[in-house]
């Protein structure tokens, strides 16, 4: 399995054009504002299914107190980036964790850096970033990744949060789904009481720029689906919005159409300023 991924991996760094339309790359970084997010919701003790994505989601849920996490992603190549993250955060302070991700530092995705993190790897998880490090390629290895900053988490907002996520990272394990969300509901065998889905409900047509009835109806449909597997009292935190305004003219459209909008909840994070944005939660 893991030489299939190598292979995929390879392919992306030699055209990730064609590739990335499938969903075949990794975000370094989350491009949501999940600390703000987060800040609206109570992980401690708590059974969490999120996107794998960046990992950031899981580790600032970890760092929140989040009792065991689920996790899935269409790309399977996001359980090693996973892995990768938390080796780093192991072996590397704040500030060096941050160069070794950040693509403008001198230091992104550094030999040395990564022979130290790579002690931290095992199995198949060593395997593979071990082959994508000594590869013809190497230099173009940027190309597997969707830039992003570094500045919208809990666990890197400031050394006390980073040490204190890297004094208890051992205890974090995650079990991790390759599927895409169409067939989320189909795999799912536990209950929770937070789901997270990030922005991932554009796969099913649900954006605000081009809702239909169609749309509006996968998007309902899922969301019934899904709400089989929270836990009492659980929630769904259903879509992110990038700009508040377009989560409110969503509402909108769905009450014109004669959509029971009474499980949705609208959050609008006070502390971001710069893109004003909101999340879109479902409880039943």
């Amino acid at each position: 399995m893991v030489y299939n991924d190598i292979k995929l991996a390879i392919n992306t760094i030699k055209d990730n054009t064609k590739l990335k339309k499938h969903f075949i790359y990794i975000y370094i970084f989350t491009n949501e504002n999940i600390k703000a997010c987060f800040n609206h919701f109570d992980f401690k003790n708590k059974d969490v299914l999120s996107v794998l994505a960046s990992s950031d989601q899981v580790f600032d849920m970890f760092l929140r107190g989040a009792k065991s996490i689920d996790t899935f992603d269409i790309n399977p190549l996001c359980k090693y980036y996973f892995a990768l993250k938390k080796a780093a955060i192991l072996a590397l302070d704040r500030a060096d964790f941050i160069n070794f991700f950040s693509y403008s530092n001198p230091n992104f995705l550094n030999d040395f850096i990564f022979k130290e993190i790579s002690k931290n790897l095992k199995n198949d998880n060593y395997i593979f970033w071990e082959t994508l490090f000594n590869h013809k390629n190497k230099d173009d290895l940027y190309r597997l990744f969707e830039l992003d900053l570094a500045n919208q988490t809990l666990y890197l907002s400031d050394n006390e949060n980073y040490k204190l996520l890297q004094s208890k990272i051992n205890l974090l394990s995650v079990r991790f789904t390759n599927c895409d969300i169409y067939d989320l509901i189909n795999i799912l065998d536990n209950k929770y009481d937070i789901i997270y889905l990030s922005n991932i409900l554009g796969r099913l047509g649900f954006k605000s720029n081009f809702l239909n009835n169609e749309s509006m109806n996968n998007f309902i449909s899922f969301l019934n689906s899904l709400s089989k597997y929270l836990k009492d009292n659980g929630e769904i935190i259903a879509n992110y919005f990038y700009i508040y305004s377009q989560l409110l003219e969503t509402l909108k459209i769905l009450r014109k159409n004669n959509i029971d909008v009474s499980y949705f909840e609208k959050i609008k994070f006070q502390n971001d300023e710069i893109n004003k944005a909101g999340a879109l939660i479902y409880r039943k």
